[in-house]
């Protein structure tokens, strides 16, 4: 059941193996989805495949990215109001996912679906 869970969460099983066997992605951000939004949040940080990609941080509510995600192209946006806040990553945005566990890609290209594309990054 804890193997279950862990696909469904994160694109793996859970065994040592899935985990260590990793690359490194890039993702293109094209949100298509108006009804269910993946790059703007209300109240809430953005993740991506089981990886947290950028959220707020303390009180002051900075914004912050996630471990092992780099922006290549655009910036997160972040605008508060009295305790609220709203997330977004602009349409056109490029980034880079590091140490993303192979085993997770097929995962990876459903989540996207509607809202990105990606693609194995060189070197």
């Amino acid at each position: 059941a804890i193997r279950q869970i862990c696909q469904a969460l994160y694109g793996v099983d859970g065994t040592p193996d899935a985990w260590h066997d990793c690359c490194t992605v890039q993702v293109e951000v094209d949100e298509q989805d108006v009804r269910a939004p993946l790059w703007r949040q209300f109240n809430a940080d953005i993740y991506l495949g089981g990886r947290h990609v950028v959220g707020v941080f303390g009180p002051r509510q900075a914004v912050r990215t996630g471990r092992g995600i780099k922006f290549l192209r655009g910036q997160p946006h972040c605008a508060t109001r009295i305790g609220a806040y709203h997330m977004e990553v602009p349409t056109g945005s490029i980034l880079e996912i590091r140490k993303y566990p192979r085993a997770a890609l097929a995962f990876l290209g459903r989540c996207l679906d509607g809202h990105g594309s990606w693609h194995m990054a060189q070197g």
